[in-house]
């Protein structure tokens, strides 16, 4: 790998590694329709391939300008505000070499870099990861400086349970160790009042069937219970919009706010909890998020099984930690 930091950009050479069979990603088509519908960028990383280990190539770096290659000779500093990830064939010689296919990956945040580091294990692919920062990594890299100068990130960066690729990635691929992430840990929903829910770390609960132990082991302080049972009611909800295309195509002209309505959730059941997970979730309140998309959103991180909203948090900034490194792989 050859990284040349050059304010206001970057540029970073790859070597692309010989690739070896691995298990294709599961197709959408064979997921519930609700849960296809979360391949949010934290989740991108779903696709990434095993990489073989001991056969990439390290590249020594190039004081002028980035090795000549298929994707031609870059030199200079690209232009301001960009950030330019380069893989390319390393092959000695080209004679009788079978043409490269070329792909253009946009943005380097979870998604465009968990995309590259895939192509780029791939025989006869050229990877070029082009992003608006100086830096990869998103919002998530280094997010931003407080008053102090301390780093702080922007939004909430847990990672839940069934960001499995995610973990293999850290510590199977890139082997970075097993103390990047905290263990699994207690959660907390809190309002201007204060403490408003509990979640326990489910997997230490005695297990369930997924939506009985969600159900029992959370611990809401104020709600009263006769809210909390208004909520049975989107049970019936799931099971017509995953009977049939056609049902799920109605949930998604349909808001999550007008469902709740619809089925009798309760005022303060919305406005206490689920409103606060669809603006946590989706990046938008309830009435401008899809039912279905809502819903899909609810089943993959919460009901999916007992233990997928259990979280691991990053110890330090997932920039640093996850990244940096990555980049230097």
């Amino acid at each position: 790998l050859d990284v040349r930091w050059a304010p206001p950009a970057v540029a970073t050479s790859v070597a692309p590694r010989h690739p070896r069979p691995s298990p294709a990603p599961p197709a959408a088509a064979a997921m519930p329709r609700a849960l296809a519908l979360l391949l949010l960028p934290p989740l991108a990383a779903a696709f990434l391939a095993p990489p073989p280990h001991g056969a990439g190539r390290r590249l020594p770096p190039s004081p002028r300008s980035l090795r000549s290659g298929g994707l031609g000779t870059t030199s200079g500093t690209p232009r301001s505000g960009t950030s330019l990830l380069g893989a390319r064939s390393q092959a000695e010689g080209s004679g009788g070499a079978a043409a490269k296919k070329k792909v253009l990956v946009v943005g380097a945040g979870w998604g465009g870099l968990g995309a590259a580091w895939h192509l780029c294990q791939q025989e006869g692919v050229e990877v070029t990861l082009v992003d608006a920062a100086p830096k990869v990594g998103g919002l998530i890299r280094d997010g931003f400086a407080t008053k102090n100068g301390k780093p702080c990130e922007a939004g909430m960066h847990g990672f839940w349970d069934e960001y499995k690729n995610i973990f293999r990635l850290v510590e199977e691929e890139l082997e970075l160790g097993d103390d990047i992430f905290t263990d699994y840990a207690l959660q907390g929903q809190y309002s201007p009042r204060g403490l408003e829910a509990v979640w326990p770390v489910y997997r230490d609960q005695p297990q369930l069937p997924t939506g009985m132990g969600q159900a029992l082991f959370t611990r809401f302080t104020n709600l009263p219970v006769t809210d909390l049972a208004t909520a049975a009611t989107l049970v019936a909800a799931f099971s017509e919009m995953l009977s049939s295309d056609e049902a799920f195509a109605r949930f998604d002209q349909m808001s999550f706010l007008d469902l709740c309505k619809k089925m009798g959730v309760s005022r303060r059941l919305y406005a206490e909890v689920f409103e606060p997970m669809i603006l946590t979730g989706l990046f938008a309140p309830g009435a401008q998020c899809s039912a279905a998309a809502a819903m899909g959103m609810a089943y993959f991180f919460v009901l999916k099984s007992q233990t997928s909203f259990d979280v691991r948090w990053c110890r330090g900034n997932v920039g640093e930690k996850v990244f940096r490194p990555w980049v230097g792989r």
